[in-house]
């Protein structure tokens, strides 16, 4: 083989080989809410609906709603227990809805889930006075974490019946961000530095989850979170030293930074399948994003087998001296048996 082909071959085993990082292209769709003057974040994204909340300023006052967008229309969810324009939409399964609201009676976050046209508060009787969020859904499934009166957060799994709390072994809170069946992904904090971890958790087993482009330990606040999973995908967003934070993709092995162009800062806060949803931080405000892998991994890896294969190929030429290959010979099939391997070199 010729060293040309050789490198090209070996570049791309290379680039197929780095099981540490990896890089796709996706397509961007910015969704802004049209009701908001001071922001839009998305959340969630289930089949064709997109979840989330935005921000309406009327000056010193900033109202948080939440909100559903068909590809179409934006309808608008509002909690009817909770303080007007206080309500946050944080997940999605099908038709139903999870977040929270500031309740106008007591003050306090509580967390709802939003089905059929009907609101239902879904609180942690631990909580014992404290604040309470749900985050994510999959099915009957609710994900959550609360805050008790006298502080510490805690995680929490709801099935439509009863709680079942959620904690990392030996952390400083556990915060359950997103669901997919019986796995569950967020973060949990270190008891000396504050450094955030993501987790998965699969119904008996924690595991850590840090972004090697994580700022590293030692630095409070920062590190990474897992927002959100679908089968063996997780995103979430992992912070620079800097404290700015990028998105990420975890396929299992391979970590993939998902950075809306042109933005400052990505936060990813949801996926379905291969729709990817969060907000991107530019010009001043924050918007919305959906983005599409094009083209999947296995294309990358299908591309790299077919240059290497190209390579191999050209080394195989017709024998010169051969006017039957013209288009319409009778012998055309005889004399394309008849190619050979040329050595290198030739």
């Amino acid at each position: 083989m010729k060293p040309q082909y050789l490198s090209i071959c070996l570049l791309v085993l290379l680039f197929l080989g780095t099981g540490g990082r990896s890089f796709a292209q996706y397509s961007f769709t910015t969704i802004d809410d049209p009701s908001a003057n001071d922001g839009t974040v998305v959340t969630g994204i289930s089949g064709n609906t997109i979840a989330g909340y935005y921000f309406a300023s009327n000056g010193a006052n900033s109202s948080e709603y939440g909100f559903l967008y068909d590809g179409s229309n934006y309808t608008t969810l509002e909690d009817p227990l909770g303080i007007a324009g206080s309500t946050e939409v944080d997940g999605i399964s099908g038709t139903n809805v999870v977040g929270y609201y500031i309740s106008s009676s007591d003050n306090l976050q509580h967390g709802f889930l939003y089905s059929g046209g009907t609101y239902t508060t879904i609180d942690d009787p631990l909580a014992l006075g404290g604040h309470n969020y749900a985050q994510g859904i999959s099915g009957n499934n609710i994900a959550g974490y609360y805050s008790g009166s006298s502080g510490g957060v805690s995680g929490f799994l709801y099935n439509g019946n009863s709680f079942t709390t959620l904690t990392v072994p030996g952390a400083a809170g556990t915060t359950p961000l997103g669901i997919s069946g019986n796995n569950v992904v967020g973060f949990y904090g270190d008891t000396d530095d504050l450094v955030q971890h993501g987790f998965l958790y699969n119904g008996s087993t924690y595991l850590t989850l840090d972004d090697p482009l994580a700022s590293p330990e030692g630095v409070p606040y920062s590190g990474t979170i897992a927002t959100g999973i679908s089968g063996n995908n997780i995103v979430g967003d992992y912070y620079e030293p800097n404290t700015i934070s990028h998105g990420f993709l975890f396929n299992g092995s391979t970590y993939t930074t998902i950075d809306v162009p042109l933005s400052t800062e990505t936060t990813i806060l949801g996926i379905d399948g291969n729709n990817i949803v969060g907000s991107y931080y530019s010009d001043g405000m924050l918007h919305g994003f959906e983005a599409t892998l094009t083209p999947e991994p296995s294309t990358v890896a299908l591309l790299g087998l077919g240059l290497c294969t190209l390579a191999w190929a050209t080394r195989c030429r017709f024998p010169s001296g051969h006017p039957e290959l013209v288009e319409g010979s009778a012998s055309g099939k005889s004399a394309l048996n008849r190619t050979e391997c040329l050595p290198s070199g030739s």
